[in-house]
């Protein structure tokens, strides 16, 4: 489903753009849209062994590591 991969690919742009743009103290969780990525984007493609979706798991949890 190319629409949904580039929703999702549009998130991950943003929440780079945040982290660049952004001060440190000013950042929110809520400014990072990225939740929930992996699955919609397995629920879009199926494509289990595409490599990207260990780094999007892997930026999901340092986010919810750097908020906790």
């Amino acid at each position: 489903n190319k629409p949904m991969q580039e929703l999702i690919i549009r998130r991950y742009k943003n929440a780079k753009n945040v982290l660049e743009s952004t001060p440190l103290e000013s950042l929110k969780r809520e400014l990072f849209k990225i939740d929930g990525g992996v699955r919609a984007y397995l629920e879009a493609s199926s494509d289990y062994m595409n490599p990207l979706l260990g780094e999007m798991n892997k930026a999901e949890k340092l986010l919810d590591k750097f908020f906790s």
